[in-house]
């Protein structure tokens, strides 16, 4: 009688062991699904741009000569504010951003000191294509606050001081819904002043 009691134990054994070899693939298993994309794209989070730097932007203001242009001042670390003109619609004052300044190339070109919709501009603000990132042309990347000024910019769009892109301001969607309203009544207008001559 005490020989089968063992017995019964040590298929117990096996199976516990069955169990942990189980649940130890399963662990592997359960990776978050970005860690298993950095390791298939080789991409280094934490990797800093050679050129680019980390700016605060202290102020924007649109360009009363050309819609959908804003001019920005912002701290690069200089002596100065540098004076930037760009055509990125989601930034706003105390923002901290990637800047490509005088000397750099960015999209295959020099970044210089020029004239920019009768502005001067000293430097680009980068867009996700300015890094080379998928996304779109008119969002500057925004970084995270905590970002010291004049840093190395990251070089990847994984890092954990990039935000995630968000569209323009509330502000700029309601004076494009206001001039929606008033096209079709001025519309309206002339169509009747047409048909009153006629």
């Amino acid at each position: 009688p005490e020989k089968q009691p063992e017995k019964t134990e040590e298929p117990a054994k096996e199976e516990e062991d069955e169990e942990e070899e189980e649940e130890k693939p399963e662990k592997k298993q359960n990776k978050p699904p970005a860690e298993e994309e950095e390791e298939d794209d080789g991409e280094d989070k934490h990797a800093k741009h050679d050129e680019y730097i980390i700016a605060n932007v202290i102020s924007v203001r649109e360009l009363k000569k050309k819609k959908g242009f804003f001019v920005c001042e912002v701290d690069t670390g200089a002596d100065e504010y540098n004076t930037i003109v760009t055509n990125c619609n989601n930034l706003q004052a105390d923002c901290k951003v990637i800047v490509a300044t005088e000397g750099c190339m960015v999209g295959g070109k020099d970044v210089v000191r020029e004239h920019v919709q009768g502005e001067y501009s000293l430097g680009v603000i980068c867009s996700q294509v300015d890094m080379g990132w998928e996304g779109e042309t008119h969002l500057a990347v925004l970084l995270d606050a905590s970002c010291s000024v004049s840093d190395p910019a990251p070089a990847s769009r994984k890092s954990p001081l990039v935000k995630k892109a968000v569209k323009a301001v509330a502000k700029d969607e309601d004076e494009d819904e206001e001039e929606a309203e008033e096209k079709p009544s001025k519309g309206s207008a002339k169509a009747k002043g047409k048909k009153g001559k006629a």
